[in-house]
């Protein structure tokens, strides 16, 4: 946890925008239940609730949670006019994001299916 919270503390100090105003802007997808939702700005979900737990309450970053579709909330980033996201790492991020060394949470999704589906033997060749 303390690497963690580290990881966030430098994460954040080396933004530009967080020099230059109070608070930081995160921004969370519209359509990623239950991870990230929202409607008209307003952000619900998993990810804003860990970041109101850890940034704000734990460390007392001010911050500004704001919520649109997906690709805007990357390219308000990238253009630098609001401060992160939340998701994978990957190599058109790290072009313009820094990214943490420790994972903010993790998840582990596996695969439900029927008991009486025609191809279970099929399935589970694959998934073992």
């Amino acid at each position: 946890m303390k690497k963690l919270l580290f990881s966030i503390i430098l994460t954040i100090s080396f933004s530009v925008n967080s020099f230059t105003k109070d608070a930081i802007t995160i921004t969370y997808g519209a359509n990623y239940k239950p991870f990230a939702w929202g409607g008209k700005g307003v952000p619900f979900g998993v990810q804003k609730d860990f970041v109101e737990e850890i940034l704000a309450k734990k460390l007392g970053v001010k911050v500004i949670n704001e919520s649109c579709p997906w690709a805007r909330c990357q390219k308000l980033v990238k253009e630098g006019l609001k401060d992160g996201f939340f998701t994978v790492p990957t190599q058109e991020r790290a072009k313009y994001t820094i990214t943490s060394s420790q994972p903010f949470y993790e998840t582990h999704f596996v695969m439900h299916t029927s008991k009486k589906t025609t191809i279970l033997n099929s399935l589970k060749q694959l998934l073992h």
